[in-house]
């Protein structure tokens, strides 16, 4: 890992005479406090902590820390360049475990400790758990995967964001993308019964029913169980040409396993979270296309490139489609608190809907509801051991 940059202000303090530094320490901090309450001092230097909040443990766990990744990352450049308004930034990395409850404990801890922002959560459920205590203790966050439609509502949510397109448009594209490029002409529908799961399969089945594609399958999955043998035997009896599968990623790999062993020809069509290269090649599917609808990643090429091999440096791997979501988060938000006329939410807040970032998602900005202006939604397909931009 290179080594970090040493901030000017810190060299200032240990050349001058300790009267000089004294006063020079005291203006500092003074300035911080009268920024924000939630500035706390560490020494001779003010700092700012920002929380980052990802289901790395449970059920629904995710294989690589992408999203605490993202933040470690940009938090240290930032900090190499003197951080923020010359206060450096401290992540606070929680795991919330994709649930409701352990959320809301989660949002409570981040509070206690006075952090500015939030990076997270990930899941739609955690996001639903630990929005009403910062709403209450006036925090914002920022999502980089959440794609529940009503979660952007600056009415319900003032304090949200996100980096992400929200389901509808993810449905949208599922559906013209089934019908005008796979011909879609039965369509069968799975989802696990979460609020993701379920609202990507029925938002694209409303769309396709509204363009005249039959329904032949329309079921809910136990996630429980993880016994998904019926539901594929009647999918196959269906007779349908194309899957919509709403789930999170075990959900998704036990059912394409089973597609696999049943030798079913069917395409398989789901939202973002299907977009991952260790879930889908450790099946080596050969009769089954698999297609996922995700962020275009492809919109600021030599961004990503250099961002990919740069996590290859630190970490010794390739990053997750997420960790470019998450990274474009933390730009957003470390330049709307660089920008902020005061690091209160309000202004915070005015300030992420008031500027643009270029990212390796493009040139984002964020509109009155939290939701993402310049992100594009598209379709990848699975295929020879990675997912490649189709449509």
């Amino acid at each position: 890992m290179q080594q970090r940059a040493r901030h000017p202000g810190s060299l200032l303090l240990h050349r001058a005479g300790r009267p000089v530094a004294r006063a020079f320490a005291c203006a500092c901090l003074l300035l911080a406090m009268a920024l924000a309450p939630r500035v706390a001092i560490c020494g001779d230097q003010a700092v700012l902590r920002i929380g980052v909040a990802d289901a790395l443990s449970g059920q629904f766990a995710v294989d690589s820390p992408s999203i605490g990744r993202a933040a470690q990352i940009a938090v240290a450049q930032i900090n190499d360049r003197g951080g923020v308004r010359g206060m450096r930034v401290v992540l606070e990395e929680m795991d919330d475990q994709c649930n409701r409850v352990k959320a809301a404990e989660v949002a409570r801890r981040l509070a206690a400790k006075q952090v500015v922002a939030v990076l997270g959560h990930t899941c739609t459920d955690a996001m639903e758990g630990a929005l009403p205590v910062y709403a209450k203790a006036g925090i914002v966050a920022i999502s980089p995967s959440v794609t529940k439609d009503d979660m952007g509502d600056a009415k319900l949510n003032p304090w949200f964001f996100r980096t992400i397109n929200p389901l509808r448009e993810e449905a949208r594209v599922a559906a013209e993308f089934a019908k005008d490029k796979l011909r879609v002409h039965r369509a069968a529908f799975l989802h696990d019964g979460t609020t993701f799961g379920r609202d990507f399969a029925m938002g694209v089945r409303d769309q396709l029913e509204k363009m005249g594609v039959a329904t032949v399958l329309c079921d809910k999955l136990n996630p429980v169980s993880l016994d998904f043998s019926a539901a594929v035997r009647s999918l196959v009896r269906s007779g349908a040409d194309t899957l919509f599968i709403g789930a999170y990623k075990e959900v998704c790999e036990r059912i394409l396993t089973l597609l696999e062993a049943n030798r079913a020809t069917v395409n398989v069509v789901g939202p973002d979270v299907l977009h991952n290269v260790a879930t889908v090649g450790a099946i080596k599917l050969k009769d089954v296309k698999v297609y996922a609808v995700f962020t275009d990643l492809t919109r600021s090429r030599s961004l990503g490139s250099s961002l990919a091999e740069l996590h290859r440096n630190w970490y010794g791997t390739l990053p997750e489609p997420y960790f470019f979501s998450a990274y474009a988060a933390m730009q957003a938000l470390l330049g709307a608190l660089e920008a902020a006329e005061s690091l209160t939410p309000g202004d915070i807040a005015k300030s992420l809907r008031e500027g643009t970032w270029k990212t390796p998602l493009g040139r984002i900005g964020f509109d009155e509801n939290g939701n993402p202006t310049g992100v594009e939604t598209t379709v990848y397909r699975f295929r020879e051991g990675r997912f490649e931009k189709c449509w």
